[in-house]
């Protein structure tokens, strides 16, 4: 026990005192930064975390009672914390108004806490207010571009040194061999080029930072060069192999990290994954494609050579594996967010070493690689739209915001391949993003992510499509000259009308197709079948996940959109919509139901 009063853990018996009316407490407080601490509980020669790092005995806050004021000398401050929901109690007492508890909240959760002031004269009324501990667990996976690759926490200095000049079929290749170190790169971890300074990383430290009220454990498996088995399946030596030891497959190393299917394990708030475009062996097709001979009219097939058909037509199933994988063996995720590549890395074709005369990367090769990669995009946002109900949430296109920033650009925001050699002294951080990428890469996964994401809507519309009407047309003359005649006839229009109904439920969809109406193009209003007109939305307020319907949208013949949000309460209620030409008229309704809100009035009345 004395032990335990000298550290002011345990107040003494208090003796009464008088009630000092002029003492005002008043208190703040945080949870100190656990985000930095990620990286020196990694161990990387058994490639794992230190489990003290991921399961703490405790939790840690500070409170900090300096900002309250008194009349008279204020010579002691007493914090009394009591569990919210479950059973503890701590008393702090002590001359310092700032005080640093390390690990001794026993769980995350909500939290009382009373400060009362102790003055020359007395004590304080207790000023009482509820905290809650919260630490988000953000745990990426996946390649290169998750990795960092091209982006190492310090760079290092090497002296790259060519082949000899060689004339092969008349074209100059001095191709770079090797390289002197004269500092090395340095990386959180070198055997899969694992940096702090990637998109993953800096968006982890991003959500920390933004609040002083949560911390974030960030655990990061992804390995340069991993293809999609090496998340779920098969083992993987990395980029700069150590031994023999090969990594577990991510997915079981993130299993045991988290202790996933015991009763310790602890939930993934954000699983970030990053996985395809070493299936179709980008890198390797960049180089072969910037050695190639450019003359012949087939110099195009250093990318389709290469075996990239095959492999687009294999990525399907095995987003499909890898989501069942992190279904099972991962239960806790409770979001799951997949980014798509920057496709346009080489527009317009290559420079430098990646571009020599007659040698390098020219448009159409450069054409080609896109056209595979947006093929590969496409099939991630595929997989996406097939697993929202695992919680698999698109993350926004990284090739628009990187167009104006390609390998050739002024302001490039990829690693170029001499800079790679200087940097890290190998090849390997050709075509990935740079420092500005990286920081680029991180803003979106930033906006993406969203931490405690509701599980219930906060309405649930149904939208019916009651009748169309397509007005009817006047026969056309139609004439053609005939010798200089010209010869008319009246063509009577069609007498049915084609209409294209499209559903447009997520974020950057591409449109579900809800079918084709055939109505009578007579003026009259033709009643819709229930059972193609009948949808059912669960809308989110924002922030949400991409995943997420934030409004209804909805549109006919593709030009006819119509949109309602919560401004006009999703539209609820009946509406008659004509065409801006004229030609194409709808009546429905919406019916809007408030599942969080008892009364309804509770959500209606709060649409500011």
């Amino acid at each position: 026990m004395s032990s335990l009063l000298a550290m002011g853990i345990v107040s003494p018996t208090p003796t009464p005192e008088s009630l000092d009316r002029d003492a005002k407490p008043v208190f703040s407080w945080s949870v100190p930064s656990r985000y930095g601490a990620s990286w020196e509980a990694w161990k990387e020669d058994s490639a794992s975390y230190d489990p003290a790092y991921i399961h703490p005995r405790g939790w840690s806050i500070v409170l900090d009672a300096c900002a309250s004021k008194s009349v008279r000398r204020i010579h002691r401050y007493t914090f009394e914390i009591t569990g919210i929901g479950h059973s503890y109690k701590l008393t702090h007492g002590g001359p310092a108004c700032r005080v640093s508890m390390h690990e001794l909240m026993p769980r995350q959760g909500f939290y009382r806490v009373g400060l009362t002031l102790h003055t020359d004269r007395g004590v304080s009324v207790k000023h009482i207010d509820n905290i809650s501990i919260r630490d988000h667990l953000i745990v990426s996976i996946g390649d290169s571009l998750a990795s960092g690759e091209g982006n190492p926490d310090r760079p290092g200095e090497y002296i790259p040194f060519r082949d000899s000049v060689e004339n092969t079929g008349g074209l100059i290749n001095g191709k770079i061999k090797f390289a002197i170190e004269r500092r090395p790169a340095q990386w959180k971890d070198r055997r899969c080029h694992r940096s702090a300074r990637s998109g993953p990383a800096l968006a982890a430290q991003a959500i920390e930072e933004a609040d002083p009220h949560t911390s974030v454990t960030f655990l990061s498996f992804a390995c340069s060069g991993a293809e999609i088995t090496h998340l779920w399946a098969d083992q993987y030596e990395g980029t700069v192999p150590v031994g023999s030891a090969l990594l577990s497959p991510q997915v079981e190393a993130v299993r045991s990290a988290v202790r996933a299917g015991t009763p310790a394990a602890r939930p993934i708030d954000a699983l970030l994954v990053t996985a395809g475009i070493n299936d179709l062996h980008f890198s390797d097709i960049v180089l072969a494609c910037a050695q190639n001979n450019n003359r012949p009219l087939n110099h195009v097939d250093c990318v389709y050579d290469s075996g990239i058909r095959t492999a687009v037509n294999e990525v399907s199933h095995r987003y499909d594996l890898l989501a069942s994988a992190i279904d099972t063996r991962l239960p806790g995720v409770r979001e799951t967010y997949i980014n798509r590549y920057p496709v346009e890395v080489l527009k317009g074709g290559g420079c430098g070493d990646l571009g020599r005369p007659l040698v390098g990367i020219d448009r159409k090769e450069a054409d080609a690689m896109t056209t595979f990669g947006s093929t590969l995009n496409m099939l991630i946002h595929r997989a996406a739209g097939r697993h929202r109900n695992l919680h698999w949430n698109d993350i926004q296109n990284l090739t628009k915001p990187f167009s104006n920033h390609a390998y050739c650009a002024s302001d490039p925001w990829f690693r170029g391949y001499e800079n790679s050699w200087m940097t890290q002294g190998d090849e390997r951080a050709t075509v990935h993003p740079n420092a500005k990428g990286h920081a680029a890469f991180a803003s979106l996964l930033r906006q993406a992510i969203v931490i405690n994401q509701r599980a219930t809507p906060y309405v649930r519309a149904t939208l019916v499509l009651d009748a169309v009407k397509a007005r009817k047309q006047a026969p056309t003359l139609q004439c053609t000259p005939v010798l200089r005649h010209p010869v008319c006839i009246t063509e009577e229009p069609p007498d049915r009308s084609q209409v294209d109904l499209t559903i447009f439920r997520y974020p950057e969809d591409y449109g579900d197709s809800a079918g084709r109406l055939t109505i009578p193009q007579d003026g009259q209003w033709t009643p819709v079948p229930a059972d193609k007109g009948t949808f059912t939305y669960e809308v989110f307020l924002p922030p949400a996940s991409p995943r997420h319907t934030l409004r209804i949208s909805f549109s006919l013949n593709r030009d006819f959109a119509l949109h309602h949000d919560r401004q006009d309460n999703y539209g609820a209620g009946a509406h008659e919509v004509v065409q801006p030409n004229g030609d194409l008229a709808i009546r429905y309704h919406i019916t809007v139901q408030y599942p969080r809100c008892q009364p309804p009035d509770l959500c209606q009345g709060s649409r500011s």
